[in-house]
């Protein structure tokens, strides 16, 4: 962050979405695996955030997104510290939003359901078919879901837009 604010006068929008998941039963999960998901899916968007804000703050107007997970809310068997992580990152936007709201700076969640990437490639393809077609969408969620919802949040029609999270798929 010092040779962004060296580099550049202004962030408009900041977008949390790297996440590591170890899906295993709690009572076999090997402690530092729960350690990284609380360090990159948690600490690291609280940093980033605190951060750009702090950039933010100076044109007097933001927006952060965090990228959470139906996980938050369906509670799978396997995905505790994963589950946690993203249901805290939700809890981390409503209260930044309340700290960020006087100086115009959103912190809003866009939970998503199934999408293809390396992270869904790592579990059981039957059991996420399986949760995706009890969703009210009953489909995977594709790049364009997830665009839409992050051009609502950045949008400036939208600057009263915080303290929120959008469950594609569904979920809630």
């Amino acid at each position: 962050f010092k040779l962004i604010r060296t580099n550049h006068s202004s962030i408009d929008v900041a977008i949390n979405n790297a996440a590591v998941l170890t899906s295993q039963y709690s009572m076999i999960m090997p402690p530092q695996a729960a350690q990284d998901m609380i360090t990159i899916n948690l600490l690291a968007p609280f940093l980033v955030s605190r951060e750009v804000a702090k950039i933010m703050k100076k044109k007097r107007v933001g927006r952060i997104i965090n990228i959470g997970s139906m996980a938050a809310s369906l509670e799978p068997v396997g995905d505790s510290v994963y589950a946690a992580t993203k249901a805290g990152i939700a809890t981390l936007a409503n209260v930044m939003a309340k700290e960020f709201s006087k100086l115009n700076i959103t912190c809003n969640t866009l939970a998503i359901n199934a999408i293809e990437s390396d992270m869904l490639s790592q579990l059981p393809r039957e059991k996420i078919d399986e949760i995706v077609l009890n969703l009210p969408t009953g489909r995977y969620s594709e790049i364009d879901d997830l665009a839409n919802v992050i051009d609502f949040f950045v949008s400036d029609r939208s600057d009263a837009i915080t303290a929120q999270t959008i469950f594609l798929g569904g979920v809630n």
